[in-house]
């Protein structure tokens, strides 16, 4: 039976987000995220396939899928699978049935896990888009074997904005010379910003 971690480790990746922060805001409301830890496809320990995992999709560049490692591989963070993307570039994406609103602030936080027992990891990124356009993007640079990390990206829109009403999106992505990144919970949130508009600082 594997044994399961709760990681809470933010990034110390570069973390762009083209907005503004609010100056009120309201709770925060989860939205909804497809296979958001990879456990639609049920493999046995150590079991992984090669297809676009349920509700996302691939640039193809690389092998992609579903991966259920044995805990001598790695410890997924939620659940018993994780999704994976091999080779440089190899993205997973899903377009979310949520669109960009005004006076918003959404946060996308993923974990980020590389093999214990192979794969090299150069770096990988996550990406919010709207309309396909980046709203917020952060990285991770190289990592040994057997590293968790949490990836967070942030974005805040003011009232206007060129995107506004474009479906939301979600990248997943390797870095050139990555040979394996796995991914895990997936989760996206969005705030209301109730109160005026403080630009971000320069």
């Amino acid at each position: 039976m594997k044994r399961k971690m709760s990681v809470a480790v933010v990034s110390l990746g570069v973390l762009v987000g083209l907005g503004s922060v609010g100056a009120g805001t309201s709770q925060a409301a989860p939205i909804a995220v497809a296979n958001f830890s990879f456990e639609a496809t049920v493999h046995v320990d150590g079991g992984f396939d090669f297809v676009n995992p349920p509700g996302w999709s691939s640039n193809n560049l690389g092998l992609h899928g579903t991966f259920n490692p044995t805990v001598g591989q790695a410890i997924p963070t939620d659940g018993n699978q994780v999704g994976y993307t091999n080779g440089t570039n190899t993205n997973l994406f899903q377009t979310l049935g949520a669109t960009l609103q005004p006076n918003t602030t959404y946060t996308l936080l993923v974990d980020v896990l590389t093999r214990k027992d192979c794969c090299s990891f150069a770096g990988a990124s996550i990406r919010l888009q709207a309309g396909g356009v980046d709203l917020a993007i952060n990285s991770l640079g190289p990592l040994g074997l057997g590293v968790t990390n949490t990836l967070q990206a942030q974005f805040t829109t003011l009232a206007i904005h060129p995107q506004l009403g474009n479906a939301l999106s979600i990248v997943l992505q390797n870095a050139a010379n990555t040979q394996q990144t796995d991914w895990d919970n997936v989760r996206l949130d969005a705030t209301a910003n109730t109160g005026g508009q403080v630009p971000e600082p320069a």
